[in-house]
């Protein structure tokens, strides 16, 4: 109860305030809304999650894990895209992603995820592009375009 007395407090504070509360009981979710939480995290819902998929399908278990902690190769890495960056108005296609060895596993758009977008999907002003590569790919990919503004 108490983060809900805490979400209550911030928005009387400013309902521009972005709340991201803690559930621990899912009865409980709709009051959280109600008292005008932004966001939920369901820490024991994530964690059985995890724990069924770690005992059901284990590779994949380990290779998620690995990707989301930097203990591989592999990292996952937002790039946010900007009204003047070099991007906008450009195809996937275009952005050859691979020649760079990176993978676009999809595009945030007004809220919603476009999973693996079509060659043809044109970046937009505001998107935020999920990329997934070596670091150095990424570190790569972020210089070689910030510098073209």
């Amino acid at each position: 109860m108490e983060n809900i007395y805490i979400t209550l407090n911030a928005k009387s504070i400013s309902r521009k305030i972005s709340v991201i509360a803690r559930v621990n009981n899912v009865n409980i979710i709709s009051k959280f809304k109600y008292a005008g939480a932004d966001h939920l995290l369901m820490p024991n819902k994530v964690v059985n999650t995890m724990i069924r998929t770690a005992i059901t399908q284990p590779t994949m278990y380990k290779a998620i894990h690995a990707i989301l902690t930097g203990k591989n190769v592999a990292r996952i890495d937002e790039i946010h895209v900007h009204e003047k960056h070099f991007m906008v108005g450009r195809s996937v296609e275009e952005m050859n992603f691979r020649a760079s060895k990176l993978l676009l596993v999809g595009i945030e758009r007004e809220g919603k995820f476009i999973f693996n977008p079509l060659p043809t999907e044109i970046i937009q002003t505001y998107d935020i592009l999920l990329l997934m590569g070596r670091q150095i790919s990424l570190d790569y990919m972020r210089e070689k375009y910030e510098d073209e503004k």
